[in-house]
């Protein structure tokens, strides 16, 4: 499978993940969370779920995020909002800050939760580096108003940073697409801004 311009063997993965190589697990459960057919993640899931328990009861901040994950998605596990959160913060403390960003989103989108959109944006400002998701929230969370005053140019380069480094045009970022579909839509909506 190629991935990231680099080519990878997945069963030679999965063979040395089961024999205790962290760095062979952490690979194969990026390839099977990346792979955009998903096949490889739905034959291998419960194989996934097995080195990420593993990794996380290591201590790996890595692990902690798709631990989340899976409490958030209910596949493998029953879901459980406090528990992703939980895993969320024990990712951030291994120094993981996308772990802040994931809590954020959770309060940005209020589906499992209630909306709360001052959480959303103190906890994207507590990760240091912050993801092309993070910056798209910004850059909603501006252009509608949500918590800060409405300001559509600071929106627009919130949007611009969300579109990230295009190191990895096989691996697209949802977010950089979400981000260029609202930059490619702001025309009429400048116009209407102006015409008020």
């Amino acid at each position: 499978m190629r991935f990231c311009g680099e080519d990878y063997d997945v069963m030679k993965l999965m063979r040395a993940a089961d024999e205790g190589d962290t760095d062979a697990m952490r690979m194969f459960v990026t390839l099977c969370y990346a792979n955009l057919e998903r096949d490889i993640y739905e034959n291998t899931k419960e194989k996934c779920f097995e080195y990420i328990k593993k990794m996380a009861a290591d201590g790996d901040g890595i692990a902690y995020i798709w631990m989340a994950d899976v409490f958030v998605k209910g596949e493998l596990v029953q879901k459980n909002i406090n528990k992703a959160i939980e895993f969320y913060h024990k990712a951030a403390d291994e120094g993981v800050g996308f772990g802040y960003e994931c809590i954020a989103k959770l309060y940005y989108e209020g589906k499992d939760i209630p909306a709360d959109y001052e959480k959303a944006y103190r906890f994207i400002m507590k990760s240091r580096k912050k993801s092309g998701m993070s910056y798209y929230l910004l850059g909603e969370m501006y252009r509608q108003g949500l918590y800060v005053r409405k300001n559509i140019s600071r929106s627009r380069q919130y949007y611009r940073r969300a579109l990230g480094d295009g190191k990895h045009p096989e691996y697209p970022d949802m977010y950089a697409e979400f981000a260029q579909k609202r930059l490619d839509g702001y025309v009429g909506e400048l116009k209407e801004d102006y015409e008020d």
